[in-house]
């Protein structure tokens, strides 16, 4: 193959591009040698597995090799676009999931994947043995084409970027940038997993922020390795879980004037950890009461009837005295 120019090596070069993947999650098991079991899906916004080979598209801005901004625009059918915005500039990254989380972290942690794989070819063409197959055109561009076969001694998780377990990868390589336009993963002839670039500007003018986090009051950030504030809920459904798991959901009534109320269920992780209830109060002063509700244990310091309260937040000590005065029903006073 002729040489290629290096994608992410041009700091002043700017991409916007609009990409496809697509995945076959019984072919990705096949590929693997694995039996397949439906279930949760491995695709962002996917709730669970679909037959055949199906996908969703992001919008890509991109000034290789520090900065990065990634958002989720169409979902697989019958699915409704959530919130799935991604941002990385140098080490640090965002990621702004649907509802109010916001994931971040450093480059020691693993950014979320924003494509940049596209940009490396060579991520995937050193660890295979490389055919040149010609020469076509992808949307309009004129691209090298090369069939890339796994070498024995590689393991599939290296390529995970590419689709794991593939027996040939079919890559067209744009010829101006260098840049993969079209990957094409394959077992036994059939693809499993595909990522291909649907419209693409090189140098295009750059929206106003475009790379800066529009991050608002309400969103809440926890780095990766946390656990995060778990899943957006009604105080209605909310009390009716916790029954559920054998405590009462303890609420602020009537809220302080200006204040909002939000609670999220957390599922363990675990079938051993425990089951947990997070109700935030954010007060008209900027700060806000944490309340971390589970059932009732030996030996917790704060105890409502069958219910463990943690307290925490940003609130002064008269603030956290208001709210627990508040809570339905009454709840212990705070000694510290």
């Amino acid at each position: 193959m002729p040489a290629r120019p290096a994608a992410a090596s041009d700091p002043t070069v700017r991409y916007r591009l609009r990409l496809r993947e697509l995945h076959d999650f019984a072919g990705q098991w096949a590929a693997l040698g694995r039996p397949y079991r439906p279930g949760p899906a491995g695709l962002v916004g996917v709730e669970y597995d679909p037959p055949g080979l199906v996908g969703i598209e992001f919008e890509l801005w991109a000034q290789p090799p520090r900065r990065w901004r990634m958002r989720r625009i169409k979902d697989v059918p019958g699915n409704a676009v959530e919130r799935d915005d991604r941002f990385v500039d140098g080490d640090r990254w965002y990621w702004a999931q649907p509802e109010d989380a916001v994931e971040y972290g450093d480059a020691t942690d693993g950014a979320p994947p924003t494509f940049r794989h596209l940009f490396q070819p060579e991520t995937l063409l050193t660890h295979c043995a490389v055919t040149a197959a010609g020469s076509g055109q992808h949307i309009g561009r004129p691209a090298d084409i090369a069939i890339a076969r796994p070498r024995p001694d590689v393991p599939p998780n290296r390529l995970g970027h590419w689709g794991q377990g593939a027996e040939e990868y079919e890559m067209h390589i744009d010829r101006a940038t260098g840049i993969v336009l079209r990957s094409a993963a394959r077992h036994h002839g059939a693809i499993f997993h595909l990522d291909e670039v649907i419209d693409m500007e090189v140098n295009p003018d750059l929206p106003a922020g475009v790379f800066s986090p529009p991050f608002g009051p309400l969103d809440v950030l926890h780095r990766r390795g946390e656990t995060g504030p778990g899943i957006l809920t009604t105080p209605s459904r909310a009390r009716r879980r916790a029954q559920q798991h054998g405590f009462d959901l303890l609420l602020p009534q009537p809220l302080p004037p200006g204040a909002v109320l939000r609670v999220w269920h957390r599922p363990p992780i675990e079938p051993s950890r425990r089951y947990e209830m997070l109700v935030q109060v954010d007060l008209p002063s900027g700060r806000n009461v944490v309340l971390f509700q589970h059932a009732a244990h030996p030996g917790s310091p704060m105890l409502v009837n069958r219910t463990c309260v943690e307290v925490t937040g940003t609130a002064d000590a008269e603030e956290v005295q208001e709210i627990i005065r508040r809570l339905t029903p009454p709840g212990p006073p705070v000694t510290s």
